[in-house]
């Protein structure tokens, strides 16, 4: 009896853990809450007041990637400015580390939106223009960029918050209550849309991110989102025409439902030009010789005539030790440098646009002022995944990384 009940217990700890691991894997964003103060004084201290206008080129011969994919690479290469410390110090160096191994510029927003300013096109907070201005700052002149908003909130199961003071804060007022098919969250939406693309001029703009992942939370909320993906799609293409506006898909969410994650699919894509994918494969397939090798292709095939794309990824480089949740998720230095060259040969095989590591650095040192905070130890998911270690030395995934970024894989 008494194995009996340790057996169960053991079973249910594991269902909890696995559960929380899909909980917190739909939360990426949620650590640039940690940023909000830093990120202003930063922007103070280095940027000084800072208009629209991007960074003239490097001059030539300095090391710094093309501003077209180089060789045979189909696809352009970038990683987000997500900083391994919440400090000056590696917020300047993490720009500096992205702008040398990438020839993408990458700004993704998963963080609330401003909705009442957007819906009276007002200005938004100060601390959300300096946050904008700043990061237009850092985009050299010519680059290619990609810009991704949505108005799913992070946990994936309904409207997103708002972006004012702080990042997704409770929505107030009128806009409690209101959902995807309201009026004017429509228009407010998609008057956030059209200031961003007006504010970054991106080559590639993504209105929504994981946007499947909803069907499988909430489904009821999913069938209201395609009312509202209709309406903006439909005036963002109406305005910019040859402007690329997708959406994003969860390849890990549609792997384990194929069948109902199909049919949710299929009403999203009149409203996409690219299939953009998102995948952390790690948390259930540790070595990468397990992924199965269609696992890129099996999503483009939905829409084989739409272009791919690889929104964001990442891979763990180290064990990952949960001693809260009694689990270990195994990583290798090795093994990570595998599932890049498996994701990049996945990218070229399918000629894909773009794609996009999220985090380029270990964040181990912020990861001990978490800690110290008493942050849920499940938020260090992601804190391996640097192609450069915690000491910020680089990893054998760096080498495999930047041979595709100058044309030799």
């Amino acid at each position: 009896m008494k194995c009996r009940i340790s057996a169960e217990k053991s079973l249910q700890k594991t269902k909890y853990f696995q559960a929380s691991i899909q909980t917190i894997m739909f939360r990426k964003d949620v650590f640039y809450k940690l940023f909000n103060l830093i990120t202003l004084i930063s922007i103070i201290l280095i940027s000084g007041c800072i208009g629209n206008n991007r960074s003239p080129l490097p001059a030539s011969g300095d090391g710094s990637p093309t501003l077209s994919p180089s060789g045979s690479r189909s696809f352009y290469m970038g990683m987000t400015p997500f900083p391994y410390d919440n400090t000056i110090d590696a917020r300047i160096e993490t720009y500096r580390f992205i702008k040398e191994h990438s020839d993408l510029a990458i700004h993704h927003f998963d963080s609330g939106v401003p909705w009442p300013e957007a819906f009276n096109n007002t200005p938004y907070r100060p601390n959300v223009e300096n946050d904008l201005n700043y990061r237009v700052s850092q985009i050299k002149k010519g680059q290619q960029v990609y810009v991704a908003v949505t108005p799913i909130i992070i946990m994936r199961d309904g409207l997103t918050g708002y972006r004012g003071d702080s990042d997704n804060m409770e929505r107030q007022g009128k806009w409690k209550d209101k959902g995807f098919t309201d009026a004017d969250v429509i228009q407010a939406y998609t008057n956030y849309c059209k200031y961003m693309i007006n504010k970054f001029e991106p080559d590639h703009f993504a209105y929504a991110i994981e946007a499947n992942i909803l069907a499988d939370k909430d489904p009821a909320e999913f069938e209201k989102f395609p009312v509202m993906a209709e309406q903006v799609y439909s005036s963002l293409k109406s305005e910019y025409p040859d402007l690329p506006v997708f959406l994003t898909l969860h390849v890990d969410t549609y792997a384990l439902n194929k069948n109902e994650q199909t049919e949710a699919i299929k009403k999203l894509l009149p409203y996409t030009d690219y299939i953009a994918v998102s995948t952390y494969p790690y948390t259930y397939k540790a070595n990468p010789a397990d992924i199965p090798r269609d696992w890129f292709s099996q999503m483009h095939d939905l829409a084989p005539e739409k272009p791919f794309a690889i929104a964001e990824t990442g891979y763990a480089a180290e064990d990952l030790i949960l001693d809260q949740y009694g689990a270990t998720i195994n990583g290798s230095e090795e093994w990570q440098a595998e599932y890049v060259n498996f994701m990049l040969t996945g990218a070229s095989d399918l000629d894909a646009k773009f794609v996009v590591w999220f985090v380029s650095g270990d964040y181990d040192r912020l990861w001990d002022k978490m800690e110290k905070m008493g942050v849920d130890e499940l938020f260090k998911l992601w804190k391996d995944n640097g192609l450069m270690d915690g000491d910020r030395k680089p990893r054998k995934s760096l080498d495999a990384w930047d041979k595709w970024l100058t044309g030799k894989p």
